[in-house]
């Protein structure tokens, strides 16, 4: 899981504090749009990969 804090406040993090909520729920067909992203086969731990997101700009 990977936080970001867009709020100009800081934010603190105390042990025990609710912070998410993960749910996996079995899908009835396929999806139609299968996540294939930076995450894609990862075993256990994995650092941030949020270098390799793709910035998009209005000055383009």
């Amino acid at each position: 899981m990977e936080l970001f804090n867009a709020n100009r406040c800081a934010t603190e993090l105390c042990a025990g504090r609710r912070m998410g909520q993960l749910v996996f729920a079995q899908m009835d067909v396929p999806a139609r749009n299968p996540y294939h992203g930076k995450y894609q086969g990862q075993r256990g731990a994995t650092g941030s990969r949020v270098f390799l997101d793709v910035e998009i700009s209005g000055s383009e």
